[in-house]
């Protein structure tokens, strides 16, 4: 339904012992993302910080690990957005969550909700078909 991940079909499994970056997962819509999304239509996001990486916003971007990952957006449809750091601040991914994050512009990320416990998540996804 959106950009952040190419649009197909996607086998959705049990996750593995491990969660590595760039693994696609699924996820409920956190509460202070519901003004933005419809709370029963659950999110497929990339999984781009694990524990002990380092999450910073400079001038309004997100950096992972020194990365750009893209802007943060403040204002959408004339309505502020939840924004998961101050600018300027760095935070370290603690152990048990993961920070998703897509480099596509706008995309509903952890960027505007922080990181996510991997307790959270409900299932990883394999693409099977995208376009």
């Amino acid at each position: 339904l959106t950009a952040s991940v190419p649009v197909g079909l996607y086998r959705l499994i049990a996750f593995p012992p491990t969660i590595d970056r760039d693994m696609l997962v699924v996820l409920p819509v956190p509460p202070s993302m519901r003004p933005f999304h419809s709370r029963w239509l659950p999110l497929l996001k990339p999984v781009a910080g694990v524990a002990g990486d380092l999450v910073c916003r400079h001038e309004n971007t997100l950096l992972l690990n020194g990365e750009s990952f893209g802007p943060i957006i403040t204002m959408t449809q004339g309505r502020p957005v939840p924004v998961a750091l101050a600018e300027g601040v760095c935070v370290m991914i603690h152990e048990g969550q993961v920070f998703l994050a897509s480099r596509v512009p706008r995309s509903l990320d952890s960027r505007y909700y922080g990181s996510v416990p991997m307790a959270s998540l409900t299932a990883a996804a394999v693409p099977i078909w995208t376009w």
